[in-house]
Order: structure tokens, then sequence, then C-alpha cells
């Protein structure tokens, strides 16, 4: 799904833009196959910044507060970042360790009990790390 400066010559898409699809019906219409929509004002952009912040670095709005449960791959060993969170900016350093069992949270130096990050006030910088077990 995501544009390549290799593939934009049969793509028709430059690599600054996530297209919002690519045309099928090979057979029918071959010239046009595998060709981008061209369109950069669609909501591709920010379905992709919700599968990578909330679904893969597994920072999720929950009702009580941010909700902590990354998804990373064994072969992905950190992920960082930054998570505008109701107002709050959040730089997020996300680990996989070998060396524990469950998740370890601190927000600012300190341990946070659960997964969910609640008072989080607008306005504030927060420091968040979160180391998860490595399996494999």
């Amino acid at each position: 799904m995501l544009p390549s400066i290799e593939s934009a010559d049969i793509t028709g898409q430059l690599p600054i833009y996530v297209p919002n699809y690519y045309r099928g019906a090979y057979y029918q219409l071959p010239k046009q196959a595998g060709r981008s929509s061209h369109l950069f004002n669609t909501g591709t952009t920010s379905w992709l910044y919700r599968c990578l912040v909330e679904e893969l670095c597994g920072l999720k709005c929950c009702v009580s507060g941010l909700k902590i449960a990354p998804k990373m791959p064994t072969k992905l060993q950190y992920l960082s970042g930054q998570r505008l969170f109701r107002g709050a900016i959040i730089n997020f350093y996300i680990k996989q360790d070998i060396n524990i069992i469950v998740m370890e949270i601190t927000l600012d130096k300190k341990v946070i009990a659960g997964n969910v990050l609640t008072n989080l006030q607008s306005g504030q910088h927060y420091q968040l790390q979160v180391r998860v077990p490595r399996h494999g």
C-alpha cells in the first residue's frame, strides 16, 4: 500500500502520498491496472496513523485514559514517537525485552500500575517508556 520511488513508473503515484487504492481489472483495462487513485486528500493517511500508533504501538484511547497494549512483531526491537492525546503530548519509547515477563510502564520515570494512563493534563508533555516481553 505504501508507494515508493521504485514503483512510481507503474503506479503513477508520488512516494510522498498514501493513496486511497490501486486499480485492478488487469484483463479489462491493462493500461490502468496497478495505477494509483492519485488522490492525496483521502482518509487513508489517518487510517495508516491509527494502524501504526493505536495498534502497532498500542497507544489507544479508552474511556478512562490512554490504554497501553503494544502489538509489535518479534523482529521489531523498539519503537519511538509522539502521540497527542486529549491535548497532552506524549513522547513514547517502546522496547521489547527478553529479560522481563510482564509489561512495564513508566511515565515521567514513575512506575504505572496497570496499563491505562489516567489524569493526563492537556498542554502537558510526558515521557512514556514501555518495556514489553520479547518472545522468541
